[in-house]
């Protein structure tokens, strides 16, 4: 018995085994990191810089890289206008809903 399994087990080049004439397993591919991302795993400074310099050039000569708010000018002057996710964070009953609230409506009323 185990002279005919074994006949019926062949290899069929180097990439595949063929079991009893009608399976064939092939095996699986496993994706690496680098096939999952797009991008290439190092990458160098030279690569980088371009993209740098063109988001820089896009703000050159400008105020606030965000939208500014009027009301509380010494927030505008150290992170140059909201932009992205910003969080706050406070202990309860500190007022960080008012702030929101004062920010929302100065940046509402004043870049329409």
């Amino acid at each position: 018995m185990g002279s005919s399994s074994s006949e019926n087990v062949r290899q069929s080049g180097a990439s595949s085994l063929e079991i009893g004439g009608r399976l064939t397993v092939e095996p699986m591919h496993v994706p690496t990191q680098h096939d999952v991302h797009s991008a290439p795993l190092i990458t160098t400074l030279a690569d980088e810089l371009p993209k740098h310099k063109t988001n820089l050039e896009k703000y050159r000569g400008k105020e606030y890289l965000g939208l500014p708010q009027r009301t509380l000018s010494g927030i505008d002057n150290a992170i140059s206008g909201f932009r992205g996710l910003m969080l706050l964070a406070a202990p309860p009953n500190v007022g960080k809903t008012a702030l929101g609230v004062q920010i929302g409506l100065d940046i509402v009323k004043h870049n329409p």
